[in-house]
């Protein structure tokens, strides 16, 4: 039987804490049926212009893309710091930076929030039991 509530609707779009290793944790909200998400990348889009063909070059796509995802989809974290010791409060802008030089962070987030089965129901309750 397909539940048509099988979905967290709430999850989806104010994030849920995700481990990620040792005391780390990201709060990453779904990219599916993301309008926040949507309407920033297109208002980038529309900021770094396109080039010839209306495409945008891979390093601009990138940018825009990071961005989008610091603003929109990674929502905070727990158990980053500055300097080994200082802990670190979550901010787009550095958010940004943070996956900016990081590629396997940006993966993780990505992969994580594309993923819909992470926001079904089922999945978070027995998420929650872990915790």
């Amino acid at each position: 039987m397909f539940n048509i509530s099988a979905v967290d609707k709430k999850a989806q779009s104010e994030g849920q804490w995700v481990d990620y290793s040792g005391d780390t944790s990201f709060k990453i909200a779904s990219l599916s049926n993301n309008t926040r998400y949507t309407k920033r990348r297109e208002q980038l889009e529309r900021t770094h212009g396109k080039g010839p063909k209306n495409k945008m070059d891979s390093e601009t796509s990138l940018f825009v893309t990071i961005k989008a995802i610091s603003e929109t989809v990674l929502l905070d974290w727990k158990g980053v710091t500055e300097d080994g010791k200082t802990p670190l409060e979550y901010d787009a802008e550095i958010g940004q930076q943070a996956l900016e030089s990081n590629p396997d962070l940006l993966t993780f987030i990505i992969d994580y929030a594309a993923e819909i089965d992470n926001y079904r129901q089922e999945e978070i309750a027995e998420t929650s039991k872990k915790s």
